[in-house]
């Protein structure tokens, strides 16, 4: 084989190959880096959903104690009357 053909060999089959396996291996770190980030937007979607349940609870007690109140309140008023 001449220096040329060789040159020719490796413009047309190594560095395609090369350019292929560096790309694989890119997509490969980006999936894996997708995959960490996702179960991070997980942990950060599940410790929303328990604040907002934390939250929804203490205003249903709130709301309850609110009414216990009115009713306490009408009460006392009809029977001073």
């Amino acid at each position: 084989m001449s220096v040329n053909e060789i040159m020719t060999l490796l413009q047309n089959v190594a560095f395609p190959i090369f350019c292929t396996g560096i790309l694989f291996k890119m997509l490969m770190d980006e999936k894996n880096a997708h995959e960490l980030e996702s179960k991070s937007f997980v942990t950060a979607i599940n410790n929303n959903t328990a604040a907002i349940e934390r939250i929804v609870d203490l205003m249903e007690h709130i709301e309850k104690t609110e009414i216990d109140r009115n009713e306490v309140f009408k009460n006392e008023k009809g029977n001073q009357s």
